[in-house]
């Protein structure tokens, strides 16, 4: 079984307002800090909704006034993101949109979407935008790509990295952390409940 891992990386350290919202919102969440992020961690969204997670990452993007990037990982096999600026939703990606169709062919198995200009004008990451590209376009497992991540986490891993944000950023999920299991890097004092 592969990892399933769903979160929301703000691109402000706005832990505070993140913490208002959900508490006003009567969401389930763990938010962890950083000198540069905050990391959302929320209870439904873990639940692999997508549609969730693209209304939730706009929310906080509109509350915090800051841009968010939504992600899910699915059973290690697929990355989903959501791009918020502003409270609306900017892009979209989906690292296999075929997963799940039994008829899929090797273009459905493709990844869609993905602004690599937009994800670094969103974390300051400018300089990074061939990377983000290759990293966006890259085949997902079970494709025809050659080069195709083993792993979508590894993909978010260097999703993460090329946007200058702490690899932790891409392990830190709401089961886990309802554990109390941290991922490295990340320190549990820096990490609060709602």
């Amino acid at each position: 079984m592969g990892l399933f891992c769903a979160n929301i990386i703000l691109s402000k350290p706005v832990h505070e307002q993140a913490l208002e919202h959900l508490r006003e919102a009567g969401l389930k969440a763990f938010v962890a800090q950083d000198v540069a992020i905050t990391v959302v961690a929320e209870q439904r969204i873990e639940e692999q909704d997508a549609s969730w997670l693209y209304e939730l990452t706009s929310e906080l993007s509109r509350q915090c006034r800051c841009a968010a990037l939504g992600a899910i990982i699915h059973d290690s096999d697929i990355l989903m993101l959501a791009l918020a600026e502003n409270g609306l939703v900017i892009d979209s990606y989906n690292s296999c949109p075929g997963y799940f169709e039994e008829q899929a062919t090797d273009a459905d198995l493709l990844p869609a979407g993905g602004a690599p200009l937009a994800l670094a004008e969103a974390f300051g990451a400018e300089s990074n935008v061939t990377a983000l590209a290759e990293i966006l376009s890259t085949g997902a497992p079970g494709s025809a790509d050659d080069n195709a991540y083993a792993f979508e986490d590894d993909r978010y891993v260097d999703l993460c990295e090329a946007l200058g944000l702490p690899k932790w950023a891409a392990f830190f999920c709401y089961s886990a952390a309802e554990r109390h299991e941290w991922p490295d890097g990340l320190d549990a004092g820096n990490v609060r409940a709602v």
